[in-house]
């Protein structure tokens, strides 16, 4: 766009979608693409899909989905064995608050992304299948 607003574009993608934060994270290194998601991190659903939205074709295309069908509940084996923090004392021998507190953490992790520099590849992370999340290059 100009300085006087000519050339000015608008786009629209997908209503309920999130951007990644802060804002600027989301848009890649060279200005071309938009990375956001779709649905939900809450439950019951826990369908959150990675998309890409490129500004200069005005294309939309969904990545990955991110959270497994079976979660949280395929996070229990894990929280078994979970050691947790003197922060979080409270849930030493209580399984349901280590579930939570680990649920917290992959929620939040899920959520983050980062552009290479030159703008060709996303790195995220992603609960594809097992119980961990796993660090994913996606290549555009």
């Amino acid at each position: 766009m100009d300085a006087d607003g000519n050339g000015r574009k608008q786009f629209e993608i997908p209503k309920k979608s999130e951007f990644g934060y802060p804002l600027s994270n989301a848009i890649s290194p060279d200005g071309r693409y938009i990375v956001y998601f779709t649905g939900s991190s809450n439950p019951p659903n826990y369908e959150l899909t990675i998309n890409l939205y490129d500004l200069h074709s005005e294309k939309q295309q969904s990545i990955a989905n991110l959270i497994v069908v079976d979660f949280p509940q395929n996070l229990e084996p894990v929280t078994e064995t979970t050691l947790v923090s003197e922060f979080d004392s409270e849930c030493f021998n209580d399984i349901t608050c280590k579930l939570n507190l680990v649920k917290s953490a992959f929620l939040s992790g899920i959520q983050s992304f980062a552009w290479a520099p030159n703008s060709q590849e996303l790195a995220f992370a992603a609960q594809i299948d097992g119980q961990s999340s796993d660090f994913f290059i996606y290549s555009l």
